[in-house]
Order: structure tokens, then C-alpha cells, then sequence
């Protein structure tokens, strides 16, 4: 306070507080009997001056608070007392008791006697559904309110939306001397004139010439109005409220007006912007995914949204994010078991979310093991006999390295069998022979030709 900043100020306190411990010592003084009786009616004059205008001061303060945020559809403030104070249309603040700021404890509230009552409040999600999840995007708000005029609806004190609940009529207004409508009048409608015997008729418009320009009629002015009686008068009304952020607390709140235009809250309603996701890939695809030795390489992709904790489980394992991830599980092997079948891998993960949701999903592989092989002839075609003709051929699993041939190899036509990698035979046929290589792995056998032929082609 300014008050106590002003060195006269605080000297004059203390010099009054000195005096007044002075008089109690000598107070039983018969000379200073009369002194005191003095002395204390100033001191209790001047205490009463101080308080006075410290709680003028202190009271204005709150008085331009309250006006500051009160107001139409402002913000109302709770005291500690239990009673409300409430922002007329006006902007003046007034002050009434709990029973009239309506609520309670349920999804309703109603007021004291006459005053609106909300009877029901529910935000239904919008929601977004995949097969990642699902996520909440945003809420429709419904209300049923009773004798109410005027709403506001209000997200975390954000004004969100207001109107009127009333029923609508259109009302005439008068002009002046002057024959200007009121401001709040803005409807303009031209009805025409009516002669002696009751026929319409609209009146000639001049230019400045004298020639006419138009017709024009008797016009009126109107202004919509709304009321919400006679009671009970019953509204519904909604509002959506589209692009909210995900895996939040939303506090909704309702304030309604009656015809006086006083303001009535009621109990906030609760809504989480739940938003739940995870996505699981196996080489960038849903599965199942199709591998071969030597190709056999495998990455996991996931994608997570609003997750506590994930953990895998499966042919991995492990606690996984719960954010977004990526694990290279590089080459994975083929075996014996199951021939012709491949090997299959599978992958599951598992996420903890809020509320007690949790979500899962899973990929699988299958690895093959194939041959992929070469064969040829050269010369192709032998002129003169006797000849010879090389076969080659290199036979390897399927995008393998030149050091992993197939399981096994063989050539008919009394070949035999011969070495799957990169190697060569001489054949020396008497006439046009196809000869047949056939290589094998543990899923697959598959045969490749090459063929001699005699004489000039």
C-alpha cells in the first residue's frame, strides 16, 4: 500500500502507539485519569480512520476485479463460503447463494425456484477408427435445459459457443420524429397503402425532374425477439467440438441466462480425448511377408500413439518404445524342419495405454530356401563328330553368394551327380541331346536345360 511508504505516515503510527503505552502505565494516576480518557477517544478515532480506508481501498481493488471478469457470460467465481457471484448481462457484478447458482452433483443441476435447470449434459466422441487404434478427434455436446434463454458454452474458460434458447417472434418497432427506426431494428418490410375502399396501392418515387422512378410503400421495421415463456419452456440444443489434442482432459461447462439476465453454472463435464494406436511392420508391410535365403533379412517398424509401456513377445522379446521404434533383426535362418513348408517367424507386441486399454498386434515371416541356377552349352551345335561340347553351370540358393551353392545337383544323360558352384563337364554326344541339371534345397527342386544339337544348324 502507498499508505506505508510515506515515512510521515508510519511516524505518526508510531508516536500514537508510543502515547497509548505511556497512558496504560499511568492510567491509574488520578492526574492522568482525565489524560487517558483523551488520549484513547483519539487513538480509537484515528485507528477508525486508518480501517476505514484501508477497506475502501482494498474493496475497490475487488469491486474493478470483479467487473473486470464478470460481464455476460464471464467468469463467475466461486467463494469460499460456498455462495457465487454471478455477471449480469450488464456487466455489474451481484452476489446471490449457492441455491441460486443451480447445480449439483450429477450430470444435471437446477437452480432455486424460477431460475433454469439444466436437465442433461453428454459429449458423445467422434471418433476415428483403423486398424491401428482408434483416436478421439473430438466430442458432439448435448444439452436439455428448461426455462432457459440464453447459452454459453465453455471449454477449460474458453467460450466455445452461445445463443438463444428462446422461442422467436418477430416484433414492430416505431420510428421516431423523424421516422428513424431504433438500432436493434433491422428488418425492413414495405406493405402498401390502402385507399377508402381497402385497395393497395404503393405511392410514385420522383426524381429531382419530376419523373418517376419507382413505387414505394408503407414500410415497417421489425427486430427478432426471443422468450422462454410461459414456463416450463424446454430447449435442446448440441455443439461439436472438432480438432482437439489427443489423450487429454476436457472441462466442459454450460452457463445459462434467465430473462433477467442472470447467469446460473452448473457441474463441468468431464471428457478425455482418448487416443490409442499401434502399428506393427515387418519390411515396411502389414504381413505376412516372404523371405529367401540369402535374402533373408528382417526389420521391425512400429508405430506407437499415446502408449505407457510395450513389450514384444514371440520370436522377440523384450520391453519395446513405448515410443515409436525400428529394430534390424538382420538374416534369419532357414533350417531343416518342414521341408517344402519354409520356416515362419512371428513377431507380437503389446501396449499399455491409460484407462486401462491395452492393444496388440502382430507380423509374421516365412523364409524359403530355393536353387537359382545357370546351365549351358558350348558349342551348342557340334558340325563335325566325333565332338565335344562343355556344360557349365553355377547353381546357388536363391540371391545367395557365390559360396552358397544348393544342397545338391545332378545331370542326366549319364552325368551323375556334380558340384553345385560354378564348375563344368564335357559332353560328346552322338546326336541332338538335351541335357537336364537338377538342384535341390530343402523347399524346393528345380531343373534346368541345355541342349546339343549335330550338324549345321
Amino acid at each position: 500500500m502507498s499508505f506505508f511508504n510515506n515515512k510521515f505516515f508510519v511516524s505518526f503510527l508510531i508516536l500514537i502507539v508510543a502515547i497509548y503505552g505511556l497512558s496504560v502505565k499511568t492510567a491509574h494516576a488520578g492526574f492522568w485519569d482525565d489524560v487517558w480518557d483523551a488520549i484513547s477517544g483519539a487513538f480509537e478515532a484515528v485507528v477508525d480512520i486508518i480501517d476505514t480506508v484501508i477497506n475502501v481501498v482494498l474493496n475497490t481493488f475487488i469491486g474493478s476485479l470483479e467487473v473486470f471478469f464478470g460481464g455476460v457470460l464471464g467468469i463467475d467465481w466461486l467463494s469460499a463460503d460456498g455462495s457465487c457471484r454471478l455477471g449480469n448481462v450488464s456487466g455489474k457484478v451481484i452476489k446471490t447463494y449457492a441455491g441460486e447458482c443451480g447445480g449439483d452433483s450429477g450430470g444435471g443441476g437446477g437452480g432455486a425456484s424460477g431460475s433454469p435447470t439444466l436437465e442433461n449434459q453428454t459429449a458423445t466422441p467422434i471418433i476415428n477408427s483403423d486398424k491401428t487404434g482408434t483416436c478421439t478427434t473430438g466430442f458432439t455436446l448435448n444439452y436439455t435445459t428448461v426455462d432457459a434463454l440464453r447459452y454459453g458454452i465453455y471449454r477449460d474458460n474458453n467460450l466455445l459457443s452461445q445463443g438463444f434458447l428462446g422461442d422467436e417472434r418477430k416484433t414492430q418497432c416505431f420510428t421516431d420524429e423523424y421516422g428513424q427506426p431504433p438500432n436493434d431494428c433491422p428488418i425492413v418490410e414495405e406493405e402498401p397503402f390502402y385507399d377508402e375502399d381497402g385497395k393497395p396501392y404503393y405511392k410514385n418515387v420522383y426524381d429531382s425532374d419530376g419523373n418517376v422512378i419507382g413505387k414505394k410503400g408503407n414500410r415497417k421495421y421489425y427486430k427478432i425477439e426471443y422468450y422462454s415463456w410461459p414456463s416450463p419452456h424446454t430447449s435442446n440444443f448440441s455443439y461439436t467440438d472438432n480438432g482437439l489434442a489427443p489423450n487429454k482432459d476436457y472441462k466442459y461447462e454450460v452457463i445459462l441466462l434467465d430473462r433477467n439476465g442472470t447467469q446460473y453454472r452448473y457441474p463441468q463435464l468431464n471428457a478425455y480425448s482418448e487416443c490409442i494406436k499401434l502399428d506393427l511392420k515387418i519390411n515396411g508391410t502389414d504381413g505376412p511377408d516372404t523371405v529367401k535365403v540369402a535374402s533373408n533379412y528382417v526389420t521391425l517398424n512400429w508405430i506407437t500413439e499415446g502408449a505407457l509401456s510395450c513389450s514384444a513377445s514371440g520370436d522377440w522379446s523384450g520391453s519395446k518404445g513405448p515410443a515409436t521404434g525400428r529394430e534390424e533383426l538382420g538374416k534369419i535362418a532357414r533350417g531343416t524342419s518342414n521341408p517344402g513348408l519354409g520356416k515362419t517367424y512371428n513377431y507380437s507386441m503389446s501396449c499399455n495405454y491409460p484407462k486401462d486399454k491395452t492393444l496388440s498386434d502382430s507380423v509374421s515371416v516365412t523364409v524359403f530356401k530355393y536353387p537359382e541356377c545357370n546351365f549351358s552349352a558350348d558349342p551348342a551345335v557340334i558340325e563335325v563328330l566325333p565332338a565335344t561340347s562343355t556344360l557349365s553351370w553355377d547353381c546357388r540358393y536363391y540371391g545367395g553368394t557365390p559360396d552358397e551353392g544348393s544342397d545338391s545337383c545332378s545331370i542326366n544323360q549319364g552325368v551323375g551327380s556334380v558340384s553345385p558352384l560354378n564348375d563344368s563337364v564335357s559332353v560328346r554326344p552322338s546326336q541332338e541331346t538335351t541335357y537336364t541339371l537338377t538342384c535341390s534345397t530343402v523347399d524346393k527342386t528345380s531343373d534346368y536345360q541345355a541342349s546339343v544339337k549335330i550338324g549345321a544348324q
